[in-house]
């Protein structure tokens, strides 16, 4: 009898627990502070890139994952424990330092949809992430140009590259870059992977005006062209370089660049992980781990 009862007790606090769990993780997706619309993370993650954002509603995003692991590091600063699911993992492009560290957040986290160029690089790093994605369940998305995406609350994605064919004839992994607006009501965040000159040309007649831009391949002196940045006119931009990196990013010419265009620059090396907190009625604020000088 004492043995029922305990094993009554044991299932009892158990499905408790549960209950409890559930509760608290979709309590963080539904939950965010008063007046809060859309809050972007451009994450420090060394010489790379690494970008999570989060809607009023909870959707969770996370375009690239960095160099290495420390990724994880940042997600867990940003997300509660018990939180263990990503609703979109983008890979903007095959390169180290944009997917070393989305092989294990996709061992760590559940996440609903890998989005990638489709360009197939012979890496080992590449095959680990495509076996990760391919054997987590995830629905595995390939975006191209006119590609839409509703993440809620207003929330969207429209996906200005990679053109139909280039993956064909792409002879820079870099030209193959996922290139997207992230819109939330009339505040834009043009997110531009490690995309070249040569894209940023092709970018030229579509709507590029954002108050926001990630700029392309760390701010190599090969990217952010005066045209690029005329069309855009951001009033802030975010360079993810690593601190002492061995490229020079970013580029003095890129950085005058910048300036030229009256935009404020931003840098991961020197400010750390960097947030963007836009109030749903347009009113935005930037946080910067360390100084947002």
């Amino acid at each position: 009898m004492r043995k029922n009862k305990n094993q009554i007790t044991f299932t009892a606090l158990l499905a408790i627990a549960l209950a409890v769990f559930f509760f608290l993780q979709q309590y963080s997706k539904a939950n965010t502070p008063a007046g809060e619309g859309l809050r972007v993370w451009f994450f420090d993650v060394g010489q790379g890139d690494g970008i999570f954002f989060r809607t009023a509603e909870g959707v969770d995003v996370l375009i690239d994952g960095g160099p290495g692991s420390s990724v994880i590091e940042k997600l867990a600063k940003v997300l509660p424990a018990w939180d263990k699911q990503i609703d979109y993992v983008f890979l903007t492009h095959p390169h180290a330092d944009h997917l070393e560290g989305l092989i294990e957040v996709l061992q760590r986290y559940e996440v609903s949809n890998f989005i990638e160029s489709g360009f197939v690089a012979k890496t080992a790093g590449y095959e680990r992430l495509e076996k990760e994605a391919m054997s987590g369940g995830e629905k595995k998305i390939i975006a191209k140009t006119g590609d839409r995406f509703d993440f809620g609350s207003d929330v969207t994605a429209e996906v200005f590259w990679p053109e139909p064919g280039i993956l064909s004839s792409a002879t820079d992994t870099n030209d193959s870059s996922i290139v997207m607006k992230l819109s939330y009501g009339e505040i834009d965040f043009l997110l531009t992977g490690d995309a070249t000159e040569t894209v940023e040309k092709g970018l030229l007649d579509d709507d590029l005006n954002s108050e926001f831009l990630k700029v392309a391949h760390h701010g190599s002196r090969y990217a952010s062209t005066t045209a690029f940045l005329q069309k855009a006119s951001p009033l802030v931009s975010f360079i993810s370089s690593g601190k002492g990196n061995t490229y020079g990013h970013p580029a003095p010419e890129a950085l005058q660049r910048l300036i030229t265009a009256g935009s404020r620059v931003l840098r991961t090396d020197l400010s750390g992980t960097i947030e963007v907190e836009v109030g749903r009625d347009g009113r935005w604020k930037i946080v910067c781990e360390k100084t947002c000088k």
